[in-house]
């Protein structure tokens, strides 16, 4: 495959997808352990954070035909245009089975709770 025009999106997209998880698990694993944030909140912060490549991807994909169907001027490639629904199925798998997995994590750990603050009264 010949990376020429408009495909280094799929170079991107494939690194995105394999950076953008690993990086989420381990950030948001680490807040919920300090206990800054809270698990549920945290399995929907990964879930949007790992989905957000495919979102985009698909937003790009489509722009393009967009511009085909204005401008008559055609910046999808063969590859890319072949290469569309098994990239989109993959990260989405992807999306899938990491949230799956940092769901399991999440089941599994304890978060310590910030040590409370102290009240401070006021007299009037």
């Amino acid at each position: 495959m010949v990376w020429q025009g408009i495909e280094w999106v799929l170079l991107l997209y494939g690194l995105a997808m394999l950076v953008l998880p690993v990086y989420a698990f381990i950030a948001l694993l680490r807040r919920v352990k300090r206990g800054m944030l809270a698990k549920v909140r945290a399995f929907w912060y990964y879930a949007g954070l790992v989905v957000a490549p495919v979102i985009f991807y698909i937003l790009f994909f489509f722009a393009l035909v967009g511009i085909w169907e204005i401008a008559r001027i055609s910046l999808i490639t063969e590859g890319l245009g072949r290469s569309f629904l098994p990239v989109t199925g993959l990260g989405l798998m992807i999306w899938l089975v990491s949230s799956i997995i940092f769901g399991v994590a999440l089941a599994f750990i304890k978060s310590s709770a910030a040590a409370p603050t102290p009240r401070v009264e006021q007299t009037p």
